[in-house]
């Protein structure tokens, strides 16, 4: 089975003569770039490839990183849209009471008093809150993730216990 990866980067161009690349963070985490040792790239044709990280600088979601064996431009064009990857192991920790979006996908979303609604399908990230998108057996309804509507998540039981409303879970 293969180890299933976290998406953190997305590579956008190379960067100088020396083999850098210009790439944009996709992690919330401030700083977990500049302690990568090692990554895993995942090219658009599904290819995953690791590679040892030589430098890497970050200022805002823009990074300049520099892997080991890429030492040219020529090479380091050749990794232009891959994803930057690391294992689900190595994820950065959360503060308490907010959860990756990977782990919320597929919870079964219940009521109060133990009534199946649906499973989340998406997490919308909204202006007030993130919204999650549960798909029901009579369509889609969105419950917002603030704490009035959802009392509970587990996202090792896959499981999300909410309070709803009049009109909530309408679709």
């Amino acid at each position: 089975m293969d180890t299933p990866f976290v998406t953190i980067g997305h590579i956008r161009r190379p960067h100088g003569v020396l083999g850098h690349v210009k790439a944009e963070t996709l992690s919330d985490a401030p700083g977990r770039f500049i302690k990568l040792k090692k990554v895993w790239l995942e090219f658009p044709d599904g290819r995953r490839q690791p590679l040892n990280v030589e430098e890497c600088r970050q200022k805002g979601t823009e990074l300049w990183i520099k892997f080991e064996t890429i030492d040219t431009p020529e090479t380091a064009g050749l990794l232009k849209n891959a994803y930057i990857q690391v294992p689900v192991s190595e994820k950065a920790a959360l503060p308490q009471d907010t959860y990756y979006v990977f782990d919320l996908i597929g919870s079964c979303v219940v009521s109060e008093t133990g009534e199946e609604i649906g499973k989340v399908r998406e997490v919308l990230s909204m202006p007030a809150s993130d919204v999650f998108v549960v798909a029901t057996p009579r369509g889609e309804t969105l419950i917002p993730a603030v704490r009035a509507f959802v009392t509970h998540i587990d996202p090792e039981n896959r499981r999300i216990v909410v309070r709803p409303i009049p009109g909530l879970l309408e679709p």
